[in-house]
């Protein structure tokens, strides 16, 4: 009986504290006035629509056509980004996990994404973009540890993006998706030291100014922690593919709710009564709030970090994961 007690705590250790999938993450460096992009753009959509699982940003540089309109949304951001992988000159142009693709690859291999699929990662990355006011937002990324590894420090890019933008552009595209609208932290990634202990977290926050031009309701955030040196992907994440997991939509729910410093704000559009529940991102509740039109309420006795917020009414259900500070 001791032998096998310790063989199912082995087993349940392994199982708690293990490696997680790793996501596949390609950065695509296009322009709307390249005309070979646009031939060759389409065999990389085709195969990122059958590989729905890869993350996507398209970042586009001022050389070789300057006067790109996305390029001149943040030039900084877009040819910083370019130049960190020093390909900067030419476009199209793909890495994927963060290695650079000769540019005679097709686009439409199979094979780009495929040979990265199946590996692992001790890290869990997290995003979250939340609507302070009519012109910024605040961004909070959780990167956290699941596993025992030995890195000592990585970089975390992480960029605020459209995942749609219809724009009749003089190459000829007309839909461009994923395009890179600004950097959260810093152009090149922001050096940061991982949790040690499996289970802990490390969270970064920052506020973004939103362009008066961009459609707020498209706005994804994307999220990549790479080795500083080699540049290799070691984890990636989407904000809207990780973080609103729920039974309704989140984006069409009849309330806002969203996270300042350490208060959290709710106001609904129509009349009943709102059930909030408060968890730690392990499953704890922490709190349970009642809501029955417009709240605000104050945590001063929580730790910062991401907690997840659950909301229901009649039946249904939403859940957010927003950020906390103290």
């Amino acid at each position: 009986m001791k032998k096998l007690l310790t063989a199912l705590f082995t087993v349940l250790s392994i199982s708690l504290f293990a490696q997680v999938p790793r996501t596949v993450v390609v950065e695509h460096f296009t322009n709307t006035r390249c005309g070979i992009c646009a031939s060759r753009n389409p065999g990389l959509f085709t195969n990122l629509n059958n590989n729905p699982e890869v993350l996507h940003l398209a970042i586009h540089p001022s050389s070789p056509y300057s006067s790109c309109i996305f390029n001149q949304e943040d030039v900084a951001g877009n040819d910083g980004r370019t130049n960190y992988y020093n390909i900067y000159g030419g476009t199209p142009r793909i890495v994927v996990q963060g290695s650079v693709i000769s540019p005679s690859t097709s686009f439409a291999d199979a094979t780009l994404f495929s040979s990265q699929s199946g590996q692992t990662s001790p890290f869990n990355v997290r995003v979250n973009i939340d609507n302070i006011d009519a012109t910024q937002a605040t961004v909070s990324v959780v990167v956290k540890t699941e596993a025992s590894h030995s890195f000592t420090d990585l970089k975390l890019f992480t960029a605020l993006a459209e995942d749609t933008v219809f724009y009749n552009a003089p190459n000829g595209e007309n839909t461009h998706y994923n395009v890179f609208r600004t950097s959260v932290f810093e152009t090149n990634g922001k050096t940061i030291t991982p949790a040690v202990a499996v289970g802990d977290s490390v969270m970064f926050t920052e506020t973004v100014m939103l362009g008066s031009n961009w459609d707020w309701s498209r706005l994804v955030g994307i999220s990549i922690l790479q080795e500083s040196g080699n540049k290799n992907v070691v984890q990636a994440a989407s904000s809207k593919s990780q973080l609103f997991t729920t039974t309704q939509s989140i984006e069409t729910a009849p309330f806002q709710l969203y996270a300042a410093a350490n208060k959290l704000f709710f106001n609904a559009n129509e009349e009943g009564i709102f059930e909030v529940q408060v968890y730690s991102l392990q499953g704890q509740l922490l709190k349970q709030l009642q809501s029955n039109g417009q709240d605000e309420w104050t945590f001063d006795d929580v730790v910062t970090g991401a907690y997840l917020i659950r909301i229901q009414q009649d039946g249904k259900g939403w859940t957010k994961v927003l950020p906390i500070l103290n």
